[in-house]
């Protein structure tokens, strides 16, 4: 695994996830959520078969948690393998 650097590939897997959200190829547990592509993070995964990216894109907004974020993974002919959204509500009081 390892972080990518690739500007291009970056903008091109930024291009591909919004593309897929937005065209309805996936639905998400919240499809009102408000997805920060400026702030993604991208990783390309190897193994001994095959390679991939994974870019993760933070949600934002008042009811979301700083953990709050959707992931997909692309396979090397950039069809999506794999979507996990992660939206931690924030909580409504402090637990001490």
């Amino acid at each position: 695994m390892s972080m990518s650097r690739n500007p291009r590939k970056i903008q091109i897997i930024k291009y591909l996830a919004n593309d897929s959200i937005s065209s309805s190829q996936m639905i998400l547990n919240y499809s009102n959520a408000n997805l920060d592509f400026g702030n993604a993070k991208f990783i390309d995964i190897n193994d001994d078969q095959n390679k991939y990216t994974s870019i993760t894109i933070p949600v934002i907004g008042d009811k979301y948690s700083l953990l709050s974020n959707v992931t997909l993974v692309f396979d090397s002919n950039t069809i999506v393998v794999k979507v996990v959204d992660n939206y931690g509500a924030k909580a409504s009081k402090t637990i001490t």
